[in-house]
């Protein structure tokens, strides 16, 4: 806990500042749940391996020195995964502390993306919500399409699909959820990997319902909506 008090004490504030991460708080205590779950199946540890333990636990301080000193705040999540599976090593052996394995995996959810990463993607994404939204719109109104921004016949003011439209929040959370319901399913790695690999694509549809709802508010009642709290109605609906 001392060890990384203040890297968790940094990705609190991330979570606050950052809408993409702002599920984080919930993920140490999904990860408890599941470890309480773990150890109620695995039962209490009968005999550990302290050696092999204090490997892992070492390897696992040597990475978390690399985090800190060179500011990859990524790099804490194989850190915190190794002590704690050392500590596992240590207490019940190797076997008794596979059964902590997707508890300890499933920490990765609460680590952000480096922002370059985050930046490609987004624009990535309102690209192709911009591309799918325009098509659908010209089916039943002339629509043009620069770049993200969306322009509407008998629409005064254009319509510009922004990061909060890419799905890049939702993808992120939607890949935490679709890996819990599968471990919680309880069905084979092909059904979780169908699950996890949905996340971008219901993101995406997702996102663009939102622009074709707001595209339709826009065209029937004017664009002034968009700018107050109704704003907000599409992506709750979607």
């Amino acid at each position: 806990a001392g060890l990384f008090a203040p890297s968790v004490l940094a990705l609190a504030q991330r979570w606050e500042a950052d809408p993409n991460y702002s599920h984080g708080y919930l993920v140490p205590l999904i990860s408890l749940a599941l470890a309480w779950h773990a150890y109620q199946k695995a039962g209490a540890p009968e005999r550990g391996t302290p050696a092999l333990g204090v490997i892992w636990i070492t390897v696992g301080i040597a990475i978390h020195l690399a985090a800190v000193l060179g500011s990859w705040p990524l790099l804490d999540f194989p850190a915190i995964v190794l002590v704690l599976h050392g500590v596992a090593v240590a207490a019940g052996g190797r076997e008794w502390a596979r059964h902590f394995g997707f508890a300890l995996l499933f920490l990765v959810f609460m680590f952000p993306w480096p922002t370059a990463w985050m930046a490609r993607a987004a624009l990535f994404l309102q690209e192709w919500v911009s591309i799918i939204a325009a098509s659908v719109f010209d089916l039943f109104v002339v629509c043009y399409r620069r770049g993200t921004t969306l322009k509407i016949a008998g629409v005064e003011e254009p319509l510009v699909v922004a990061e909060e439209c890419s799905g890049l929040r939702q993808i992120v959370a939607f890949l935490a959820l679709g890996a819990l319901l599968g471990k919680l399913s309880g069905r084979g790695v092909g059904y979780r990997l169908v699950l996890l690999a949905l996340a971008v694509p219901v993101a995406v549809l997702a996102n663009v319902v939102r622009v074709l709802l707001m595209g339709l508010g826009a065209v029937f009642f004017g664009t002034g909506w968009i700018k107050g709290w109704l704003h907000h109605a599409p992506a709750a609906f979607s």
